[in-house]
């Protein structure tokens, strides 16, 4: 009964219980915000190159819009430049998931032109607190045609 009640008074070992506790915690904490950020990031990028995409098809003239503009504005979203070389901009993008919303192929006038992409995102941490393990993000962006 003795050792009972001096274990009962001893604290020696409650620093190491408190940071077995806390220390997962704040990994997980930390691991799911930089997650966000690169999910930020990769959708800022794709943006940015999809809006690139769009302003290089409307100085092209119409019959080119919808054959060999629209393959070198693909590369552009996803490489940077209009050739099929280097590594994409974001991880998993394919060309298939960027698609010429308006105007409908063949274009032989053009007002506006406009590209839709999808962006798949495979998070590291979010299945741990039960979010899906893949995302899919939405960009969309559209400017006038002015023709070359």
């Amino acid at each position: 009964m003795r050792h009972v009640s001096k274990f009962s008074h001893d604290d020696g070992g409650s620093a190491l219980i408190e940071a077995a506790i806390a220390i997962p915690v704040a990994l997980t904490l930390l691991v799911g915000i930089v997650d966000f950020g690169l999910a930020y990031v990769a959708l800022a990028t794709a943006q940015k190159s999809t809006q690139d995409a769009v302003r290089y098809l409307t100085t092209l003239p119409p019959g080119a819009i919808c054959g060999w503009g629209l393959d070198r504005a693909r590369n552009l979203a996803l490489y940077g430049s209009i050739d099929n070389t280097g590594t994409p901009l974001v991880r998993n993008w394919t060309a298939s998931q960027i698609t010429l919303a308006t105007p409908s192929c063949p274009a032989s006038t053009a007002s506006t032109i406009r590209i839709k992409a999808d962006v798949p995102y495979n998070p590291m941490m979010w299945t741990a607190v039960g979010l899906p393990s893949s995302i899919t993000m939405k960009v969309d962006y559209e400017a006038r045609w002015i023709g070359g």
